[in-house]
């Protein structure tokens, strides 16, 4: 544990190639490192936690997860929520934060976790089509984003509901959504009479 405490307090210290370097180190301890560099952020000023935030990106894991989880939550610097938005989605992990996420007061860390969300593929459907469904203003929107890319007929009818939405954005979303599954488009076959 004390050649990964040092190897944290070298991640402030050194050129871009060097901390790169002692962030793959961190990595390859795995959990253990993870474990220390959550325990590290908590007291860390923002420039330090971009550093342990990047050794955390190269560490897939339950306790990475949990850190940069407690990050999108309540990190006080924009850019460092949206960051660890776009690591959980190239994890394909903590999909429930992502999804509180899509509430965050700022737009970029919504957007952000919306787009990870959508990265993580069919398997978040079900959420995103519940968020169309019952979730706030923001939410709809994201969730009617990230149904266009993910392509289920299972969204069909709340993609359909959502055309009436209050929100233009989510209506257009919607009709991108269903025009990308086929749903409404007229096929005509040569020689038929149209």
């Amino acid at each position: 544990m004390a050649d990964i405490a040092e190897s944290i307090t070298r991640l402030f210290a050194g050129s871009d190639a060097e901390r790169a370097a002692i962030a793959r180190e961190l990595a390859c301890q795995g959990e253990t490192a993870a474990i220390a560099l959550a325990e590290a952020l908590a007291g860390a000023d923002a420039e330090a936690r971009w550093g342990l935030l990047a050794a955390l990106a190269q560490i897939p894991g339950a306790a990475a997860t949990r850190a940069l989880a407690a990050v999108l939550a309540g990190d006080p610097d924009e850019g460092l929520r949206a960051a660890a938005a776009q690591i959980l989605g190239e994890h394909g992990a903590g999909g429930g934060a992502l999804i509180a996420a899509l509430q965050d007061e700022s737009v970029f860390v919504a957007q952000q976790a919306a787009h990870a969300l959508a990265r993580m593929g069919p398997d978040m459907a079900p959420e995103f089509i519940a968020l169309l469904r019952e979730g706030g203003p923001r939410a709809r929107i994201a969730a009617a984003r990230a149904l266009v890319t993910i392509r289920t007929e299972d969204a069909i009818p709340a993609l359909i509901a959502a055309l009436e939405d209050d929100s233009p954005a989510v209506q257009f979303y919607a009709e991108q959504a269903l025009d990308r599954l086929g749903v409404g488009t007229v096929l005509l076959w040569p020689g038929s009479q149209g």
